[in-house]
């Protein structure tokens, strides 16, 4: 977050759900093409290690905000 989106606010949240552990970053900086091919490393690896371990990494937009979620069964 500080090192690439220029924002000025960062919310975690972490909540325990229907049998799911949900982790939730809010993030004020400057948006990006989620439909870029060029993702970054850290998304990537972030992706990567949430999938093996039977979880769900997501990527939400609006105009001011974007939202990262990983969300892991229990």
């Amino acid at each position: 977050f500080l090192k690439h989106s220029n924002g000025e606010k960062l919310s975690v949240f972490l909540q325990l759900k229907e049998k799911k552990i949900i982790l939730l970053f809010e993030d004020s900086g400057n948006n990006f093409e989620t439909s870029s091919s060029k993702a970054g490393n850290g998304l990537r690896n972030i992706k990567k290690r949430t999938e093996r371990n039977k979880g769900v990494f997501k990527i939400d937009k609006s105009r001011d905000n974007s939202i990262f979620s990983i969300t892991f069964p229990i």
